[in-house]
């Protein structure tokens, strides 16, 4: 008798869940917890999906004090931290977006950019290949201008000079 209610209890269980499909083949990328029994509301995303076979592109938040240096098309570096930089070296591509308006955190205001890659995997100093994964974190260094040796010397100076004129 008591199998017979565990049965019947396992086949209430599966008509309460519901099986959501993706359109399309892909990685879920980032995915809202849930615990059983909670509810949905309609239109409320579940999770996040990246096609299989869709080119990792890079979402950065970007301090606004940083903002005035910034241009589309500036050249990044991308460091990952599944592949630390001392033995793999950086991934090299652009800045393609930046956010219209900022992002409210916990942190503080953001602005959310998309760049894109110039190569899809990274490889060590024994020419092994590996590639990069939709989702790997890391940090992104946007390159806002090139300035020699000299000029790094003298800016301690030049920024004495400034103060003094206000």
């Amino acid at each position: 008798m008591r199998i017979g209610g565990l049965k019947t209890d396992l086949e209430n269980t599966h008509q309460n869940l519901l099986t959501v499909r993706s359109p399309y083949e892909g990685v879920i990328t980032s995915m809202d917890q849930r615990t059983v029994g909670s509810f949905v509301q309609q239109g409320q995303v579940l999770c996040q999906l990246a096609a299989k076979d869709a080119k990792p592109r890079a979402r950065m938040t970007l301090n606004e004090a940083g903002l005035p240096k910034l241009a589309i098309a500036q050249r990044v570096r991308y460091f990952f931290e599944a592949f630390p930089y001392q033995r793999y070296g950086a991934v090299t591509g652009k800045l393609d977006w930046i956010s219209p308006s900022a992002i409210t955190t916990t942190d503080g205001a953001h602005f959310v950019a998309l760049g894109s890659l110039d190569r899809y995997e990274i490889s060590p100093r024994t020419g092994e290949v590996l590639p990069l994964r939709v989702g790997m974190r890391g940090q992104a260094n946007i390159i806002v201008g090139g300035r020699t040796l000299i000029e790094y010397a003298f800016e301690p100076i030049r920024q004495l000079r400034e103060s003094m004129k206000q």
